[in-house]
């Protein structure tokens, strides 16, 4: 069998607590790290200037989004849709658009380049995270640059936590999947617990879905 790999632990999250928030920035596209209101005490921005690996902002360029004057430092949050697929991400093949993967569905009308996942489905949680992870997948990323999980990249990255979006596609499962609900509880649950396992106190923000805090799981 393969031999099992660990990534190894990061030091805690610092900084301030995101209960001391006031004031929010949401940026996606064309962030400016020169720019940056100082006022901003969180910023939600994506982990890539646009979508790809090669424009990934690097350690230093998260570093300078947390600075602020007189030594403050706001807290950083990095976009990730768990509920699409998005054809303009480092992740995708153009040869899904013929022969796609049983996990993605029909292209959203609403938003070009976005497809709705069943997001239950073991292979699309792996784009996401691996919770185990092998030396072939270690190996494997050294030559297949897809293969590194997205949450891996947010958190080798440096930033504070993640702001999740399309947490709410459960919704349009649960009438031919009767389990999504508790699947997609199960997703985020994850998620936190294994980002947190790398990094203490890793912060993890839903977007939707605001009905599934009802639930203690969750």
């Amino acid at each position: 069998s393969l031999q099992t790999w660990t990534r190894p632990a990061l030091p805690p999250r610092d900084g301030p607590a995101i209960s001391d928030a006031r004031t929010w920035g949401y940026q996606l596209q064309r962030l400016d790290l020169a720019r940056l209101p100082d006022h901003v005490d969180l910023l939600v921005t994506d982990y890539s200037r646009d979508g790809s690996a090669g424009a990934a902002f690097t350690p230093g360029d998260v570093e300078i989004m947390k600075q602020r004057q007189g030594g403050r430092r706001r807290i950083v949050l990095s976009y990730l849709s768990i509920g699409e697929a998005e054809s303009y991400r480092y992740y995708w093949r153009p040869t899904w658009r013929v022969a796609a993967p049983a996990w993605l569905g029909d292209e959203n009308p609403e938003w070009k380049g976005n497809y709705p996942v069943r997001f239950w489905m073991k292979d699309w949680q792996q784009v996401i995270l691996r919770t185990t992870a092998t030396r072939y997948d270690w190996l494997a990323e050294q030559i297949l640059p897809w293969h590194k999980a997205y949450l891996d990249r947010i958190i080798d990255a440096g930033f504070d936590g993640i702001y999740l979006d399309r947490i709410d596609v459960f919704s349009e499962h649960q009438s031919h999947h009767r389990r999504a609900r508790a699947d997609m509880i199960a997703f985020v649950s994850s998620i936190a617990a294994y980002a947190r396992s790398r990094r203490a106190g890793f912060l993890v923000v839903a977007q939707n879905a605001e009905e599934l805090l009802t639930d203690r799981r969750y």
